[in-house]
Parts: C-alpha cells; structure tokens; sequence
C-alpha cells in the first residue's frame, strides 16, 4: 500500500488524502493540483487530480447540468456519457467520465494530439461547490485509477 499525505484546506473547508510521490501544487487560492510522478524521463503529461471549491446558488443538478452544456465549447473533440449519482464525504455527489484528446503537444519534434480520460465528481456543501477531476492520458488512465479512487473515498468536508 502506498504511503499517503494529507492535504487539509482550512479557508475552503476540505480534506484528503493523496500520494507520497505525487506533487502537490496550489493553482489558484481555490483550486489545488496534484501530480502523479513522471513515468518515464520523456513522459510529457504528469496525470493528475485537481480540487476547484466554488460558491453557486445553482442545486448539485443544476450545477453539474450548467457545467455539461459548457463542455462542447471547452472541449470540442471529447465524448462524454451522463453524470451518475456516487457519494462523497457522505454527501449526494455527481460523477461523469468523458475521453477526448488534448494538445497539440510535440512528441518526436511533431505536434500530435494526446488522447486522454477525465473523471469528475461534484459535491456541494451548502453554497460551496467542489469539483475533483482526475485526468490521465488514456494508456496511463486504468493504472492511476486506484489512486484517484483512494483521494475520492478519504475526500472529508468541515
């Protein structure tokens, strides 16, 4: 089992848990990265978790809705199924996964596309709203999994 650190955000009231070898970095006042290790000397894309907290008057559904018709626009060439209710923090949450590619980044000197998966789940806690998402490069999506799911289930609100 792999050793984890805890990750306690006192101004947006969260918690979790995530990998030693991961690194943690702060991306704005309310989001918060975390970046798997390097698979190799010429792996370009680090997979990662982020936390983005935001405040709506929108419900979980409204929100996770408002969010989906926002995708085709920032994600032109992705796929996605429909959200599904999980729990999280013992909290009614929503999850959607999606796939699409992301780029270009050069590999080889040549601009390519990089095909990837993203998770994300939405939970609300009053007028807060906190996003997770888990994006890895498709070949690397399955080995991350675990990780991600581990950072999900010890994901606690104050």
């Amino acid at each position: 089992m792999e050793n984890y650190l805890v990750h306690t955000d006192f101004s947006y009231g969260f918690r979790l848990k995530y990998p030693s070898d991961w690194r943690k970095l702060v991306l704005a006042p309310n989001v918060v990265g975390f970046l798997s290790p390097p698979e190799s000397p010429t792996d370009i894309f680090q997979d990662n978790v982020v936390v983005n907290v935001g405040e709506t008057n929108l419900s979980l559904r409204e929100q996770v809705d408002s969010e989906m018709s926002q995708l085709p626009s920032v994600f032109p060439n992705w796929a996605s199924g429909q959200p599904y209710g999980v729990t999280v923090a013992n909290l009614p949450a929503e999850q959607l996964q999606l796939a699409g590619q992301m780029g270009p980044d050069l590999r080889n000197n040549q601009p390519e596309m990089m095909l990837t998966q993203m998770t994300v789940v939405w939970v609300m806690k009053g007028k807060r709203i906190y996003r997770i998402e888990y994006t890895a490069e498709a070949r690397a999506y399955a080995k991350f999994m675990p990780q991600f799911q581990a950072m999900l289930e010890s994901f606690e609100l104050s």
